[in-house]
């Protein structure tokens, strides 16, 4: 399997997108916490939220992706670990 750099089916373009929208859901518990701040911390927690998610998860995550993707090509497993079946270390992972 190759590497295609851009991918022009609609329906695995869609499921790309639902795959990084469901990554960002675990991060609801923000709003909760968010309410439950004083008005003075809730301008660091902002700060701390707009730096944690665009740039470190959304960079960890595309990261993660692109080297499943370009190390194992187009059949990179969803579970990228399932990949490494003979490597005893990534089994433990």
């Amino acid at each position: 399997s190759s590497v295609v750099a851009i991918n022009t089916d609609p329906l695995d373009v869609l499921q790309g997108w639902a795959i990084m929208v469901a990554a960002f859901i675990c991060h609801f518990n923000i709003f909760r916490i968010d309410g439950e701040l004083r008005a003075t911390e809730r301008r660091k927690i902002r700060r701390i939220v707009h730096i944690a998610i665009p740039g470190i998860a959304t960079t960890i995550y595309i990261t993660g992706g692109l080297m499943g993707y370009f190390y194992f090509g187009g059949s990179v497993q969803n579970n990228v670990l399932v990949n490494f079946h003979d490597n005893p270390l990534m089994s433990v992972a």
